[in-house]
Order: structure tokens, then C-alpha cells, then sequence
């Protein structure tokens, strides 16, 4: 279970080996903030970027090659709740290509989790790979930038989807009741 863009805090990063290409991107002028960007008090990946993206899969990578592992699980973070423009602004300008920065954004999403599949499928076919997205498909969509019906209705994505359903089966504006129903 991993979370591909959420790093850590500016006090934890500090005191990580310089050996780590996050905290080399983090002592980079050209790299802080943009490749890692510090929003809310965290650094997060910014995977707009191929060279982040790429960190990602090496580290899935990694992990798919040197251990018996069940499965690879990403959690829902994806870009930050509601992230400024000001979070990806550089990368945006440079690589937008004319997109709205939200479809801009769920493009990036696709293709980290696409690369992260990818990858761990030329390892080893038979890793499941799945995703934990937010039990609320708008908020997925709209403000954390993943197009999980897209995930689960095209090839290239993921194995399976386990959304994080943390309320009651008949909760008022989210209940499993009518939805089970359709």
C-alpha cells in the first residue's frame, strides 16, 4: 500500500540522506517546486513531470523485484484537495498543451497510474495492481484529478478498485441503497 504523490513535512525532509532524489530535487532551486511542490505543509509530487513519474515506477519497481508481494495498492492521493493553480503552474505552461488545468491534471493522473501498471505488469503479469480511490467519485474527479470510471472501464489501468467508504449504508447524500439498486 503506497501513496505515489504524497511525500513529507519541510522538517522531515531535512533530514533525509542526500542520497534520496527527493531531497535532491528538494536542494535544487530548479526542482523545488516544481518536481516536489510544498502545499499544506507537505511536499508532494508534482507527476506532471516525466522525470517524477518515473521516480514513482522505480520505486513500484523496486518493490515488485526484491520482495514476494501480494499485490501493489495506491492509496487516494492523488494531487492535493483543491490544489491552487499556483501548485503546477511552470509545468502547466509548459506541458498543457491547451487543456483545462483540470482535464490537464486527470491526464497526468492517468498516465502515472497507467505507468505504474505498465510497469509492474513487465515485471511480473501476475501483481495485481489496484487503487483505493475516495468513495465519492465527484471529488475524485473534480478536485483530486483521478477519473476512476475511467480506470475501471478501460484496459491499462488497474486490476481492481476498492473505494474508502468510511459512512453508513444510508447515508444521506452517498448511500449504497440506491446505488446497489441501479
Amino acid at each position: 500500500w503506497i501513496n505515489p504523490l504524497r511525500g513529507m513535512n519541510d522538517a522531515d525532509i531535512k533530514n533525509i540522506s542526500d542520497r534520496y532524489l527527493m531531497k535532491q530535487w528538494y536542494n535544487e532551486s530548479s526542482k523545488n517546486g516544481k518536481y516536489i511542490v510544498n502545499y499544506g505543509g507537505n511536499y508532494y509530487f508534482n507527476p506532471a513531470y516525466p522525470e517524477v513519474r518515473q521516480l514513482i515506477c522505480n520505486g513500484v519497481a523496486e518493490i515488485v523485484s526484491r520482495y514476494n508481494v501480494d499485490g501493489i495498492h495506491i492509496d487516494d492521493y492523488f494531487y492535493p484537495s483543491g490544489a491552487a493553480s499556483s501548485f503546477d503552474s511552470s509545468a502547466y505552461s509548459q506541458y498543457g498543451g491547451g487543456k483545462t488545468l483540470a482535464d490537464w491534471r486527470r491526464s497526468n493522473t492517468d498516465a502515472m497510474v497507467s505507468s505504474m501498471y505498465r510497469t509492474i505488469k513487465n515485471i511480473n503479469s501476475k501483481i495485481p495492481f489496484g487503487i483505493s480511490p475516495q468513495g465519492n467519485n465527484s471529488n475524485n474527479y473534480n478536485f483530486l484529478y483521478a477519473n476512476v470510471s475511467k480506470w475501471c472501464s478501460t484496459s491499462g489501468y488497474l486490476d481492481y478498485v476498492v473505494p474508502q467508504i468510511y459512512w453508513s449504508f444510508n447515508h444521506p447524500s452517498a448511500g449504497f441503497k440506491s446505488k446497489c439498486a441501479e
